[in-house]
């Protein structure tokens, strides 16, 4: 296991890795068969009862393609995986019920693209707060990733 400088990256393996949030180290399954490499972990700032998003780039290490299922976060209500989408000149937000992540290859969530929502927030998130996200992965692996909080897009 590695973890980049800045505490953003971490490798994490997919049978059952968390980011442990005392140490911020990753603690590795020894039999896993994939990695994972997330890093660039941010959320919007946004009033408590809106809506927020969050964004992140996973890198699939492993030989195996892996799916993003869906997320969790604390601070709302539900997350959920969205697309932004160009309809008849409108941009549109759609829901996604994976976002996938081939071998060898980076996904990014973005503002206007893939990202994950975060609906209907219990308090405000304030930009320089850090919040856990959970992210669920096909192979049934949840990893807990912190994600700092900002007031850029």
């Amino acid at each position: 296991m590695r973890q980049a400088s800045g505490g953003r990256s971490c490798i994490l393996s997919i049978v059952f890795v968390a980011l442990a949030a005392a140490g911020g180290r990753c603690q590795r399954s020894p039999d896993a068969p994939q990695e994972l490499e997330i890093r660039n972990a941010r959320v919007r700032s946004a009033a408590a009862g809106l809506n927020s998003a969050a964004y992140l780039q996973i890198e699939n290490l492993g030989a195996g393609l892996e799916r993003l299922l869906g997320a969790q976060c604390a601070e709302a209500k539900t997350a959920e995986l969205h697309r932004i989408i160009l309809d008849e000149g409108l941009h549109q937000m759609r829901p996604l019920s994976a976002i996938e992540i081939p071998p060898g290859q980076s996904v990014a969530l973005t503002p206007g693209g893939d990202h994950i929502m975060l609906i209907d927030l219990h308090r405000p998130l304030i930009g320089g707060q850090q919040v856990q996200l959970q992210l669920q992965f096909e192979s049934r692996t949840a990893i807990s990733i912190p994600a700092r909080v900002t007031d850029d897009p």
